[in-house]
C-alpha cells in the first residue's frame, strides 16, 4: 500500500495542474451525463450490432474521449509540445481505432447463429465477448512490438520482471470482506456469477457443467487481462514513450466511455480506478498490477457467488 501511496503522491505532485484537472472533471461528468440521460451509447452505437458494423462510429466515439482530455491539456497548461509530435498523433489514433475495431467486432454472430441448440448459441455469445479483445489485439500488438517498441520491456507491460506483488495483494486483503458482505445483496447475486450453469436444463456440447463454466471463468479472466493491455499497456505503457505522464489522464477519460452502457456508478469509478491503476502502470512500466487487482477482485465476487447459490440450493 505504501508502494502504491507513493506512486500517486509522486505524480500527483509532477502532474496536477489545477485548471486542466477541473477540466478533466468536468469533461468526464459532462459526458457522462449526456450518455446516461439520452442513452447515446445504447440506443445509437450499440443499436443493432449484429447487423451493424459501425467502425466509424466508435472510433468517433473514442476519439472525443481521447483527445478530448489530450488536446485541451495542450492548451490549458501551455505545454504544446505534442502538436507537431507526428509519432503521438499516429500512435494514439491508431491504439484509438483498435479500441473501436474491438467494440465494433461483430463477425462472431453468423457463427453463433449456426447453432442449433438456444443454450449453446447463449453460451458461445459469452465466449465470444471475452475473447473478442485478444483476437483483435494480439496480432496488431505483437508487430508493433516487433517493428517499433522492439526496444521495450514485454508486450505493452505484459511482464513479469521486478513486480512487487506484495502492495496488489494487500489492497486485495482489504477488498475481500467487502465483496463478502456484497454478496449477501439480493443484485449481487442477480448479477454474479456471470454464467449460472446450474440454470441450464441441457448441456452445452456435451459438457458438464462444471467443465463449461470452467471454460467460461477462464475466458472471463483473458478478457481481463486484455482489457489491462489495451488501458494502461497500449495508453499508458505505449505512449509513455512519447509523451511521459501525459498519457495517463486521457486513457482514464477513454477507459470511462468503455464502460458505459453499465451502470452509472461503475463508469463513475471506473474513471478513478483508470486514472489509479495507470499511475501504477507508468511506474513500473508492467500491467500486472492491474491485472492481479481486476482479477482477484473478479474471481472474489464469482467465487463468493457461487457459494451463496450452492449455500442456498442446499437449504432451499
Amino acid at each position: 500500500m505504501k508502494t502504491i501511496g507513493k506512486y500517486l503522491k509522486e505524480f500527483w505532485k509532477n502532474d496536477y495542474n489545477r485548471n486542466f484537472y477541473i477540466y478533466s472533471v468536468l469533461f468526464v461528468a459532462i459526458c457522462t451525463f449526456l450518455n446516461y440521460k439520452f442513452d447515446l451509447k445504447t440506443s445509437v452505437l450499440d443499436a443493432d450490432k449484429r447487423n451493424n458494423f459501425n467502425l466509424l462510429g466508435y472510433t468517433l466515439f473514442y476519439a472525443v474521449a481521447y483527445y478530448g482530455i489530450a488536446v485541451p491539456r495542450m492548451f490549458i497548461t501551455g505545454d504544446k509540445t505534442e502538436l507537431k509530435n507526428y509519432g503521438f498523433w499516429a500512435k494514439s489514433f491508431l491504439f484509438v481505432f483498435l479500441t473501436a475495431l474491438v467494440s465494433a467486432f461483430n463477425f462472431q454472430y453468423k457463427i453463433i447463429e449456426s447453432f442449433e441448440s438456444m443454450y449453446e448459441r447463449q453460451y458461445m455469445n459469452y465466449i465470444f465477448f471475452y475473447l473478442k479483445r485478444p483476437a483483435v489485439l494480439l496480432i496488431p500488438l505483437i508487430i508493433l512490438k516487433l517493428t517499433i517498441d522492439f526496444k521495450t520491456q514485454g508486450l505493452y507491460g505484459l511482464h513479469l520482471r521486478n513486480l512487487n506483488l506484495k502492495p496488489y495483494f494487500t489492497l486485495l486483503a482489504f477488498m475481500i470482506p467487502l465483496i463478502i458482505a456484497a454478496s449477501f445483496m439480493p443484485d449481487f447475486l442477480r448479477t454474479y456469477p456471470k454464467f449460472k450453469s446450474w440454470t441450464l436444463s441441457e448441456q452445452v456440447f456435451e459438457l458438464p457443467n462444471w467443465l463449461a463454466g470452467l471454460f467460461f471463468e477462464l475466458t472471463y479472466g483473458i478478457d481481463f487481462v486484455f482489457v489491462e493491455l489495451l488501458f494502461r499497456g497500449m495508453f499508458v505503457i505505449g505512449l509513455a514513450s512519447l509523451v511521459d505522464r501525459k498519457a495517463v489522464m486521457p486513457a482514464a477519460a477513454t477507459y470511462v466511455f468503455l464502460h458505459f452502457g453499465k451502470p452509472v456508478g461503475e463508469a463513475i469509478s471506473s474513471f478513478f480506478g483508470g486514472y489509479i491503476l495507470g499511475v501504477i502502470a507508468l511506474y513500473t512500466r508492467t500491467i500486472f498490477g492491474g491485472v492481479i487487482i481486476h482479477l482477484g477482485i473478479a474471481y472474489s465476487m464469482e467465487i463468493t457467488a457461487y457459494l451463496q447459490h450452492a449455500f442456498k440450493m442446499n437449504n432451499s
